[in-house]
């Protein structure tokens, strides 16, 4: 990923040849779109060359996925990284087994650690090699549950279905909660309930004790309508949530069609880099 995004943005990325077999052809035209063959023999981390002909920087990766501690036989994995970094405890049902996250979402923001690496390097004497730490970056990317540990001596676990901001389901499909206390008539009006009328519910203290009942509620009054018809009143009221979109739904959506993001890959309808110069994507994803 560290490559994919390099070379999406003018560097020379050789091919990984030793990784190829770790990915489903889709993610590896992903992956591999815009990098220059591997060279022969290669069978090690990709070599990146980053900068103008006068500022060079040539960099090999290699990513570290952190031994566990105390754990030797458990096998080291993105999965378990997250699982030992406590990602994963925020995720899901208290109580019961950890759920993984869709696709490889620690290997790609490690990717991109790596890129901010390469591009901190430019210009310096640094080594040649860099070493991302998948631990790290997992423990990173949990920073505010970190945070909250560290200074309260307890630990933020997974609410599951207590959580207050629940997805809930509408007529095509789920949405999104997310509101505060100033959202909270908004709320009530869209839903049309009388039981969320009540004041007590008016503050976030007063909802804490009965989360589940206001999930369905608020669920109860949105089964008649869309997620396209709830994005535009969301958008209408100042709602901060929003519409959960499939991956089937993502190439017709009217932000991805007005920003031209998918491209065709190899015959594969795939993601370009999410950025636009002087509303241009980077030249390396139409040209490569």
């Amino acid at each position: 990923m560290t490559g994919r995004v390099a070379a999406d943005f003018g560097a020379d990325v050789r091919v990984a040849r030793g990784m190829r077999d770790s990915f489903s052809a889709a993610e590896q035209a992903f992956l591999d779109h815009g990098k220059l063959p591997a060279e022969p023999g290669d069978t090690a981390a990709p070599d990146v060359i980053l900068g103008t002909s006068d500022n060079l920087m040539t960099a090999r990766v290699r990513v570290l996925f952190s031994a566990i501690a105390g754990q030797s036989d458990l096998p080291v994995t993105e999965f378990t990284v997250m699982a030992r970094s406590g990602l994963l405890d925020i995720v899901g049902e208290p109580g019961r087994e950890p759920l993984k996250l869709s696709g490889h979402q620690l290997a790609y923001a490690t990717g991109l650690v790596g890129y901010t690496a390469m591009l901190a390097g430019l210009g310096r004497d640094v080594p040649s090699t860099l070493d991302l730490s998948m631990m790290e970056t997992s423990v990173w990317l949990n920073w505010k549950s970190a945070a909250v540990a560290k200074m309260s001596g307890s630990a933020s676990h997974r609410k599951g279905s207590g959580a207050e901001w629940q997805a809930v389901r509408c007529a095509d499909g789920y949405v999104a909660l997310v509101y505060e206390d100033a959202d909270w008539p908004a709320i009530v009006a869209l839903t049309g309930s009388t039981r969320l009328a009540d004041p007590a519910f008016a503050t976030k203290e007063g909802r804490a004790a009965s989360v589940p009942e206001i999930a369905r509620e608020i669920e109860a009054g949105l089964l008649s309508r869309t997620r396209a018809e709830l994005r535009d009143i969301a958008l209408a009221r100042r709602l901060p949530f929003g519409p959960i979109w499939s991956v089937d739904d993502l190439p017709a959506d009217r932000h991805m069609l007005a920003r031209n993001f998918f491209e065709t890959v190899d015959g594969r309808t795939l993601p370009r880099a999410p950025v636009l110069w002087n509303g241009q994507p980077p030249a390396a994803t139409t040209e490569g």
